[in-house]
This record gives structure tokens, C-alpha cells and sequence, in this order.
């Protein structure tokens, strides 16, 4: 059987493994997924790596272009993922309405977790405007991944928070990993990651990687790729 590879963002895994499931059983083909954060993607990519579709955010995709990575004729939306806060299973609710509540949240953690990907880059930037940076250093632990930001807060216990997108979030939770969503972010925190797919350039099999990459980013599933918290 036929195998396509796709190289993908990990907030948008769930959706992305699904719709590729559904794809090869219509076309009779064998796809793998493999998940890494973006900034990895880039650099595996950049590389030379072998890949049929690639899934990252604009900026990346934007990069991978100019580099003759992808094709751009294929590239499409596939959705976007909000950045949330995650704390222990059994830690008290969070309400953050707004941004002193946020700094006090952060201020009162025992743990602060994030990764190294764009969730991670961001929060550096973010702390930094916020004057908390200095402040927050001795409790932060960097991550590789989403899923280590989950699984640390967990076991950080009910002092610890992370953050992460959703998505991932909900995955690590139909595990059974003990952590629960906080109330959404106030303004000054908010940040939603949109993703996109092509076609690598490179492909050997240019025509199932477009239709592939094409399915990925198709009105379709967007409903499929709700249910997993991508929007």
C-alpha cells in the first residue's frame, strides 16, 4: 500500500490524525502523521527532510514557501486554536476577568509551565511586557511540547499552571491526565495560532499530497476539527 507522511504542528494533532484516518481509507492509501512543535517543523524542513503535507501557522508556511518547501498552490486554512491556561484536575476554579487577576494567578503559582514552541515564545514575550519575568523565573519550567506542558502541571499539583492551546489540552485530558481548563484569558493574554496546509514540494506523490493537504483544509471537516477545539 501506498504511504503519504504528513508533518504536522502538535495543537492540531487530534483533527489532523482524523481527517488523515478518513482520507486513506477513501483513496486507499497508508498515511502517518508525525507531531512536533512548529519551530522543529521549520528546521526539519528546511533540512531537506521528506515529507508529503506539511501543517504549521502562516509565518512558517510563509517561510517554507519562499524556501521551495511547499507548493503554494495547494496551501489552504485549516483552522485555528486558542491559548488557554490548564491547572490541576483538583485545584480550585481560576476566574481571570481581567489582567490583575491574571498577574495575581501567576504571581500565586507554585509551577509555571510552557514549551518551546510558538505557545512558549509567546508567554516569554508576554511575561516580559507584563514586568513579571524576573519575578517568575525560579517556578517556570520550559518544555519540548504541549503534552509535557499537561503532564507537568499535573504533576506540579494544585499550585501549578501551564499554558498551552486547547486542543492539546483536551487531548491530554480524554487520556485521563489530571488537569482542567482555567476561565478563557483576559484580553491582554489571549492569543489564538491559526495552521495551515500544503503540499510538500518535494513529494513523491505531488497529486496525493494536493488532494490531501486540499482535504485538510476543506470546508468538510471543519466541523470534524471543531469537536477537537480547533476553530
Amino acid at each position: 500500500m501506498t504511504t503519504i507522511r504528513i508533518l504536522s504542528g502538535g495543537a492540531v494533532k487530534r483533527g489532523v490524525a482524523m481527517v488523515a484516518e478518513r482520507f486513506g481509507e477513501g483513496a486507499g492509501l497508508k498515511v502517518e502523521c508525525e507531531f512536533t512543535p512548529v519551530p522543529r517543523l521549520l528546521q526539519r524542513m528546511l533540512e531537506g527532510e521528506a515529507a508529503d503535507v506539511v501543517v504549521a501557522t502562516p509565518a512558517v508556511m510563509d517561510e517554507l514557501a519562499a524556501a521551495g518547501r511547499i507548493d503554494p498552490a495547494t496551501r489552504g486554512r485549516v483552522g485555528s486554536s486558542r491559548m488557554g491556561i490548564v491547572i490541576h484536575a483538583d485545584a480550585p476554579d481560576l476566574p481571570l476577568p481581567d489582567e490583575p487577576a491574571f498577574r495575581a494567578a501567576l504571581l500565586g503559582a507554585t509551577r509555571i509551565v510552557y514549551n518551546r514552541a510558538s505557545t512558549g515564545v509567546y508567554i516569554e514575550k508576554l511575561l516580559a511586557g507584563l514586568g513579571l519575568a524576573e519575578a517568575l523565573a525560579p517556578k517556570i519550567a520550559v518544555v519540548g511540547t504541549g503534552s509535557e506542558v499537561m503532564r507537568g502541571v499535573e504533576a506540579g499539583g494544585t499550585g501549578a499552571l501551564g499554558f498551552g492551546q486547547i486542543s492539546e489540552a483536551m487531548v491530554l485530558m480524554d487520556k485521563g491526565c489530571r488537569v482542567k481548563l482555567a476561565a478563557p484569558l483576559p484580553p491582554v493574554a489571549a492569543k489564538i495560532t491559526t495552521y495551515d496546509a500544503a503540499a510538500a514540494a518535494a513529494s513523491a506523490r505531488p497529486q496525493q499530497a494536493a488532494a490531501l493537504a486540499r482535504a485538510l483544509a476543506s470546508s468538510e471537516v471543519k466541523a470534524l476539527f471543531a469537536k477537537t477545539g480547533i476553530s
